[in-house]
């Protein structure tokens, strides 16, 4: 008869006697720590107490020093100049408001000096209406429907259309679809309108105009409404277009002075 091998029954074998041997080693160490009354926890408290306290002081040191160390150092030097940099753009915003503001001022002063008439405060930009208007903060009886309003500059960008509330309704010159008669180079020319500033006109192609001419209105005392900004003429066309716009940015306009149309 073959003798057979079971390999489970092996296993269960060397298993037991793994346990036994730990069984042993565990009561005899318990023997020891009675015998010697409680040396052997002493010194596996003592190990690992050791243990512990190495690995928090190497993960500190860690922390502090070398990749993690400068890691956190550059974090925090990166906020702080975010947040200096965010403080400073604000000032700097502010800043040049505040000269924005004051240039205004200074240049309606110096056209107070040349012409009589009311300065107001733009209290809604143009770009709120969809009708190229704007409303200021003079009311009547100080201006009256028809009134020219003057930018800073001296150029007319509206007039006066209904004043009979606490502010002033105001129309702009180069409203969309609105069209004024001036002078272009000297030349009559009709002015149409379309908006935001900018307007243009037709002139016959051998007067001599050019960009940065000023465009102005008789009828409004001679008085400039805009400049020339571009110029297209075509050897097969008898008249050139020309291109006009205010020098002033409507959408920037923060005070205007107000005159009488004559």
């Amino acid at each position: 008869m073959k003798e057979r091998f079971v390999f489970g029954s092996s296993n269960r074998t060397t298993g037991r006697r793994v346990l036994l041997f730990a069984t042993v080693a565990a009561v005899i160490v318990l023997a020891v720590d009675l015998s010697t009354h409680g040396t052997v926890r002493s010194f596996v408290r003592g190990l690992a107490s050791h243990v512990w306290v190495t690995g928090e002081t190497g993960a500190q040191s860690a922390q502090q020093s070398g990749f993690f160390a400068t890691h956190a150092k550059l974090a925090r030097d990166n906020a702080s100049l975010r947040a200096e940099l965010a403080q400073y753009t604000g000032q700097a915003g502010e800043n040049t408001e505040l000269r924005d503001e004051n240039a205004q001022l200074r240049a309606l002063v110096n056209l107070a000096a040349r012409a009589q008439g009311v300065a107001a405060a733009v209290v809604s930009s143009y770009l709120s209406s969809p009708y190229g208007t704007f409303l200021i903060s003079a009311h009547a009886p100080d201006v009256v429907s028809g009134d020219l309003v003057l930018s800073e500059d001296g150029f007319v960008v509206g007039k006066i259309a209904d004043a009979s509330g606490s502010t002033s309704l105001v129309d702009e010159i180069f409203a969309s679809d609105s069209t004024v008669e001036g002078l272009v180079s000297g030349s009559d020319a009709s002015i149409e309108g379309y908006g935001g500033g900018n307007a243009r006109a037709e002139l016959p192609r051998d007067v001599h105009v050019q960009a940065g001419d000023v465009v102005i209105v008789p009828a409004f005392g001679q008085r400039p409404v805009g400049i020339v900004g571009k110029v297209e003429a075509s050897a097969s066309s008898a008249s050139q277009k020309v291109y006009i716009r205010l020098p002033a940015n409507l959408s920037s306009l923060r005070y205007v002075y107000v005159v009488p149309a004559r």
